[in-house]
């Protein structure tokens, strides 16, 4: 059962990691551990579980506004809503 407790704990565990991850915990326990650092942790996460992590794309172009869209927007009251929806989407 999970109650309010385990929440409570689960956010100050998720916190500490994060103090941790940015190395900016003024109490780590890091360089006591077999990992010794934030490197050794994850060089041993991904020794136990490889992952692909996908490289970065080259920028995307975005499409074109058709005609029917741009004719939508220019009558609609939120123009710049939908501009910005279509250029992102």
């Amino acid at each position: 059962m999970f109650t309010i407790e385990v929440f409570e704990d689960i956010g100050r565990a998720f916190m500490i990691g994060l103090l941790d991850f940015y190395e900016i915990n003024p109490v780590t326990r890091l360089p006591q551990s077999v990992y010794k650092n934030v490197q050794g942790v994850k060089n041993d996460l991904l020794a136990r579980y490889p992952i692909f992590i996908p490289k970065k794309k080259e920028e995307i172009k975005p499409k074109p506004v058709s005609k029917f869209i741009s004719k939508i927007a220019s009558a609609n009251p939120v123009p710049r809503l939908i501009r910005k929806v279509v250029k992102t989407g």
